[in-house]
């Protein structure tokens, strides 16, 4: 069996993001494989939530947390609760859709040899589809809290090169993306808070 966790934040402030999330979560349930599947929500409306739910009823794992905390966060939650008793994960944005194969493909990457212990990323933007194992969180630690949505991307790569842990593309794992769609139709002021992200991250990191 393989975990995948999708992260989705108010998604009831638009319908395409609800369509998108369906979308990812059926493209994960058809992909022929044993998967174990887990929604993990920010602060969206319940009855939006409880909607995708019911169309999957007895498919998925939910967890629901109301307050604003972040991808970091997100990614946290499902990881620790997950690598109590599996030692690879998947994770997804809710923009993300698997083509088909594409996890089965996945899988047999990572099980080769030389594959072992490394980040594994899709044919899209590094942190939108990737399967991370346990070992690596381990060695690497959790991601950094701080980072809201945006950077935290920035800095776990940094921290990988940091500890020698290489993140590898996987040719077979295809997905179809809308990039950035929850910026694109969630209000927020994404460009100040890319500006205090980025700052924070030079104070920490340096700008070498």
């Amino acid at each position: 069996m393989i975990t995948v966790g999708v992260t989705t934040y108010r998604i009831h402030e638009h319908p395409r993001i609800v369509e998108l999330t369906r979308s990812c979560l059926r493209s994960v349930l058809s992909q022929g494989c044993d998967v174990q599947l887990i929604l993990h929500d920010q602060c969206s409306h319940r009855k939006t939530v409880d909607g995708l739910l019911n169309e999957f009823r007895g498919e998925i794992y939910a967890f629901f947390q109301e307050e604003v905390s972040g991808l970091s966060r997100a990614f946290n939650n499902v990881c620790r609760w997950v690598f109590q008793l599996h030692p690879l994960i998947v994770l997804l944005n809710n923009d993300v859709i698997l083509l088909p194969g594409s996890l089965k493909a996945l899988l047999e990457f990572e099980a080769e040899a030389e594959n072992k212990g490394k980040l594994i990323y899709g044919d899209t933007y590094t942190f939108s589809a990737f399967l991370l194992p346990r070992t690596v969180y381990a060695k690497i630690g959790a991601f950094d809290e701080w980072y809201r949505f945006s950077t935290e991307d920035w800095d776990y790569m940094k921290r990988l090169r940091n500890a020698g842990v290489q993140a590898v593309r996987c040719p077979g794992f295809k997905v179809k993306h809308e990039e950035r769609a929850t910026r694109k139709y969630i209000k927020e002021d994404w460009e100040s808070l890319d500006r205090v992200s980025e700052a924070h991250f030079y104070a920490v990191h340096g700008k070498a």
